[in-house]
């Protein structure tokens, strides 16, 4: 059997310690959770454009993590990494920022324990919580992260590590910018577009043949606010994918990271964005995933890419179709009464 070593300690022996880690973690915090060991998933972050690269090879942070909005959609990733301090310091100043870099300096390897998803404006307040920023390169968001070198991280008591890590999760449900707002208007829009077979006549009359469309997701639950299973209308090519839909009333922003969420746990082959501005530049600036976003400006557009399409129906269309509708219906309603 192949034996990796991290210093003295070899790899089945980390990756045990951190996953108990993250399951006495969501017990912790969420201690109705029967079976917390299903969130926790071994992975390899890998990007250049986050982690940086070493002689041409993308460099890699290898862990645990748990995705905690699988079970409550106000919370987000809990990670557990093994690094290695390989890039020369200026291109981890730009990636991770200075009080990181000052923080990993003196290990050759070390863990990183953290929490996505901080506003860049609360860095002090990890600062004082006594946790490590660390700056994406966008600069809009930060992660709170605890470094310690391995053999520190081995030697102290498991619990040390979990309160660590709830410390940062509950400070990141104070401060965190991924929850997305509730506007007064969006739940009653989600419905009327359901309700009224708006989406359902949009999808068929845009060329798809519609399988499946549910109901708004309800409040509060992780995912997209509508999944569709859609084909082409053609007998020979109608093996139905999923299709998922998002409505906001309010900027994109952020939410840009929510949709690729959604579409890599739900393995969507494309999406529909119903807001105010295309959504496309901004999705493409901040795109993680391997396969890649396209334009789909028919929606039609989608059955002929092999990444990621992307569709914009933009609100102001909808609220012109709903008004006409509406005052078509005012039209012909004083015949029946």
């Amino acid at each position: 059997m192949l034996l990796v070593i991290f210093d003295t300690y070899d790899v089945g022996f980390l990756n045990t310690k951190m996953q108990q880690i993250l399951t006495d973690v969501i017990r912790s915090v969420f201690p109705l959770e029967t079976s917390p060991e299903s969130i926790v998933a071994p992975h390899a972050w890998r990007d250049r454009r986050y982690v940086g690269e070493v002689d041409g090879h993308p460099s890699t942070w290898r862990g645990f993590s748990a995705n905690l909005r699988k079970l409550d959609f106000r919370y987000r990733g809990t990670y557990i990494d093994i690094v290695d301090n390989e890039l020369p310091e200026q291109e981890q100043l730009r990636l991770f920022g200075s009080a990181f870099v000052d923080a990993s300096r003196e290990y050759r390897r070390y863990i990183v324990l953290y929490v996505l998803d901080f506003p860049a404006t609360t860095e002090d307040f990890i600062i004082r919580q006594g946790f490590t920023p660390r700056r994406m390169p966008s600069g809009k968001i930060l992660h709170a992260c605890k470094i310690v070198g391995i053999d520190e991280f081995v030697s102290h008591d498991p619990l040390v590590w979990i309160c660590h890590l709830i410390r940062m999760i509950i400070l990141q449900r104070f401060l965190s910018i991924h929850r997305k707002p509730f506007e007064e208007n969006e739940i009653p829009l989600q419905n009327l577009l359901y309700q009224s077979g708006y989406l359902h006549r949009y999808i068929v009359d845009h060329g798809l043949a519609l399988h499946e469309l549910s109901v708004p997701r309800p409040t509060g639950q992780f995912g997209h606010d509508f999944h569709a299973m859609v084909s082409h209308r053609s007998f020979l090519l109608n093996t139905p994918f999923p299709l998922g839909i998002e409505v906001f009333v309010g900027p994109l922003g952020y939410h840009a990271d929510t949709i690729q969420q959604y579409i890599r746990e739900f393995g969507l082959a494309g999406m529909i964005v119903i807001a105010k501005d295309n959504p496309f530049d901004l999705l493409q600036a901040v795109w993680t995933l391997d396969r890649k976003p396209t334009r789909a400006v028919r929606l039609l557009d989608i059955l002929s890419t092999d990444g990621v399409a992307v569709h914009h129906l933009p609100l102001e269309q909808i609220m012109l179709d709903l008004t006409d509708i509406r005052v078509r219906f005012d039209e012909i309603v004083p015949v029946f009464r």
